[in-house]
């Protein structure tokens, strides 16, 4: 960002080898120049020693594998919880192979909304919104159990009944920041169909103040329904999707909304979906709901707005306009911030957020910086803001952070 220590692709076409080629001058940026390809558990031990002995910092990466089990019992719980249907996968399984392996077994999986997002590491660990939660809630409510070494080199398993301490600062704690974590297992229920919202109108600053009136004076009402998804108000469209209602029960609840995009000059609609993996691949292809381009050469910001001040319509309206894609998460209500269960819509974190400890744990803090301090007290794992003590400070003059001085 600040140094130009990087090679960045051109985001208005990332297929121009003119972006790197010379006289380009690409740099290595925060790319690393070892890697790991990590077979085990012991491939990991022993990348801690060495990570310990050269000072060489660690960053994972990861791709997994997928497996279900119709009666899972997290380990050591057996006199303690109801067998229940639950799919295992490696932290680095991506959304589009989760909800592919979700439909071919006939299962429901709560995810995020880009294929390529790793299902178990940052989303998962970072407590996990999705168009769902308003319904099956966040992807930290629904962890049964995880596998992690932590950086003494010992392969635990973390769930409500042995390390009881680590699997709660793992469901919302920051990804990667605790251990390495092998698998993860969550809790998935049957598939069913999907209501989907298409809402679309031509884009101006007046149109989307008309919109976003009518919206705003329902969305408590829509959240309550169940319904979920992005609005992002440069490309003129809400998406919105609901497992709750009957397709008549839904275009009722959408009445307003429709009635007033098509009056707009905009086409806009409830269809149903056989699955969630209909809705998600029409999603990223672009066929339900507009994204924006992708590789933009932004930085995120990032607010909860609870749903006592959700119709505080000019301050959002105003927020937008230094924005060049601002998108909004549409949902309803841990270890995340308390204020996700009474927050109606967000978008992601800001890199350089001030006072994030407390914008991104609220009250959680102290005592995930008291489980950090347990498991990692030599500081193996970090990152930028991880928000575990002071020692980020000193991650601001290590070359691991320059890209965001």
């Amino acid at each position: 960002m600040a140094t130009g220590d990087q090679c960045e692709l051109d985001w208005m076409n990332p297929t121009n080898p003119l972006a790197f080629r010379p006289p380009q001058d690409c740099k290595q940026g925060s790319v690393p120049n070892f890697y790991i390809d990590v077979r085990s558990a012991n491939d990991i031990v022993a990348a801690l020693k060495f990570s310990k002995s050269t000072g060489v910092r660690l960053v994972v990466k990861k791709l997994g594998l997928l497996s279900h089990n119709p009666r899972f019992v997290p380990a050591g719980c057996s006199l303690k919880m109801v067998p229940q249907s639950a799919v295992t996968y490696a932290a680095g399984s991506q959304f589009q192979e989760v909800y592919q392996f979700a439909y071919d077994h006939n299962l429901t999986l709560v995810g995020g909304s880009d294929q390529s997002v790793g299902a178990a590491g940052g989303w998962h660990q970072g407590g996990g919104h999705s168009p769902l939660s308003p319904t099956l809630g966040m992807g930290a409510d629904r962890a049964l159990q995880y596998k992690i070494v932590t950086p003494d080199g010992v392969l635990r398993t973390a769930n409500a009944c042995q390390n009881s301490d680590l699997f709660w600062a793992l469901r919302g704690g920051g990804g990667g920041t605790f251990g390495v974590v092998l698998e993860l297992t969550a809790k998935a229920t049957p598939a069913h169909s999907y209501q989907v919202a298409n809402i679309n109108w031509p884009v101006t600053n007046a149109n989307l103040r008309q919109v976003m009136s009518v919206y705003i004076d329902n969305a408590t009402m829509l959240a309550k329904q169940g319904w979920g998804g992005y609005l992002t108000p440069t490309e003129g469209n809400i998406i919105l999707i609901n497992s709750k209602l009957s397709t008549k029960q839904a275009q009722e609840s959408m009445h307003a909304l429709i009635s007033l995009t098509q009056k707009l000059g905009g086409v806009s609609n409830v269809t149903q979906v056989p699955t969630f993996l209909d809705w998600f691949n029409e999603w990223v292809g672009g066929v339900a709901g507009d994204q924006d381009s992708i590789g933009l050469p932004i930085a995120m910001g990032s607010r909860l707005i609870p749903q006592a001040n959700h119709a505080l319509q000019k301050a959002e309206h105003s927020s937008w306009k230094p924005c060049s894609t601002p998108l909004i998460v549409l949902l309803f209500p841990i270890i995340v911030n308390p204020m996700w269960r009474t927050s109606l819509y967000h978008n992601e974190a800001a890199v350089h957020e001030p006072n994030y400890q407390s914008s991104f744990w609220n009250s959680k803090y102290q005592r995930l910086l008291q489980i950090k301090n347990k498991y990692d007290p030599e500081r193996v794992f970090d990152c930028w803001q991880c928000g575990k003590g002071n020692h980020w400070m000193e991650g601001q003059n290590s070359p691991q952070y320059k890209c965001y001085i």
